[in-house]
């Protein structure tokens, strides 16, 4: 009899110490999910704010054009479709940063800033159509929108830099949660012995996978599978020394789509999208795995390789040419050609 109520006591003491290893991996596991939903929402809120910055930038590029250049009115495109696509931009970001409220505040400010800035745009264009180019000069001259544009700089850096050390806070958080959390696991091991030893190991893998998983999400573009920026400078530091050391020659090659916002506003985006993994996937082909294949931004790729014999460049491009020639040649409408 004393055995047996040795054995259930030994056995509940498992049960506890395995359910409460459960527990706690279990919380990890909700952290580090946690963790990885933060990664994605930053990097969401940070293409928001560079996506409006660009439509403004390309606003004023187009409005200059016209003033300065040209009396087209297909200059002012990118202008007609900023205050088309700008509002809904806001609308996005407001939603990724309403739990914020230094960060909704500073998205206040940039809204002002911004429809301010279209409306000096617009109020060039018509002086410009209503006195001509001297006038259109004139006002060009005194850089009216170029201390607004210094500003709405300022705030999306600034907004950017709060995104990414919110991040990064959260991230040390959770890595803390983690090792205090696998402290108790090595202990409850020590006690439940085979069990909880088997149990243990499980959860540490798991955890270990998921930490793994993380990292190479905050590395890799969401759309594409390719490294994002952040890899690209975290890999490109370490693929440099290497061929420096190999005494190597590197190429760096930059890519991008012709046609992107066409594609876009025509089609959709989610055909825009197809384009992008469609041309990830042609990089990957043409490229070899030890090479580094990026999506910078947008519709802008980058590819750093190593050279090992001279001419290897010139074979790259053609065969790289090779299939983007493939491509377009077999795409079929709505497809187009975006090389």
């Amino acid at each position: 009899m004393k055995i047996r109520i040795k054995l259930a006591i030994a056995f509940v003491l498992g049960l506890l110490i395995i359910g409460g290893v459960g527990i706690q991996s279990y919380l990890e596991i909700q952290r580090l999910s946690e963790a990885n939903r933060w990664v994605v929402h930053t990097h969401k809120v940070i293409e928001g704010l560079e996506n409006i910055f660009s439509m403004l930038k390309d606003a004023e590029t187009g409005q200059r054009g016209y003033s300065l250049l040209t009396d087209k009115d297909n200059y002012l495109e990118p202008y007609s479709s900023a205050l088309l696509d700008i509002p809904n931009a806001f609308i996005n970001v407001a939603s990724l940063i309403k739990d914020n409220p230094q960060q909704v505040k500073s998205l206040q400010q940039l809204h002002e800033l911004s429809f301010e800035k279209l409306a000096v745009i617009n109020e060039t264009i018509k002086l410009h159509r209503v006195a001509g180019l001297t006038w259109g000069l004139r006002i060009n001259s005194l850089d009216r929108g170029k201390h607004i544009m210094d500003q709405i700089r300022a705030i999306i850096y600034q907004m950017i830099t709060r995104e990414r050390i919110l991040l990064e806070g959260r991230n040390n958080s959770a890595n803390k949660f983690v090792q205090v959390g696998s402290w108790w696991v090595g202990i409850g091991m020590f006690f439940a012995m085979g069990i909880l030893g088997v149990a243990a190991v499980i959860a540490t893998k798991t955890i270990s996978f998921i930490n793994q998983e993380l990292q190479v999400l905050s590395m890799t573009d969401p759309l594409t599978g390719v490294l994002n920026r952040r890899g690209f400078e975290m890999q490109a530091h370490q693929y440099l020394n290497l061929i420096k050391r190999n005494k190597q020659h590197a190429f760096l090659f930059f890519i991008d789509v012709d046609n992107m916002k066409r594609i876009n506003d025509n089609l959709g985006h989610n055909e825009g999208d197809a384009v992008l993994i469609e041309v990830a996937g042609i990089l990957k082909k043409c490229f070899r795995e030890s090479d580094i294949v990026t999506r910078l931004g947008g519709d802008e790729f980058s590819v750093l390789v190593a050279m090992l014999n001279a001419g290897d460049e010139e074979r790259i491009v053609k065969r790289l040419q090779e299939l983007i020639d493939q491509r377009n040649s077999a795409c079929r409408p709505p497809q187009q050609p975006f090389f």
